[in-house]
């Protein structure tokens, strides 16, 4: 799989994650629904870093020695 692919996916994987979220706060009353809340942000804080850290090691770089 391409970096790019792999990076293609993370963004896929984190717009669902945050429709999902979206969705829960939307229907936000009880303490399971903030529980719930809490645990898609800290994995949309997780998944989204890691992705951020993906972009600044291996996209950036290849795009700035590109000569295209």
């Amino acid at each position: 799989m391409s970096r790019t692919t792999m990076l293609r996916k993370q963004h896929d994987f984190i717009l669902d994650l945050a429709g999902e979220i979206d969705k829960v706060l939307d229907q936000l009353v009880t303490e399971i629904d903030v529980a719930r809340l809490q645990k898609l942000l800290a994995r949309f804080d997780n998944i989204l870093t890691i992705h951020l850290q993906s972009e600044d090691t291996f996209l950036y770089p290849a795009m700035q020695a590109s000569s295209n």
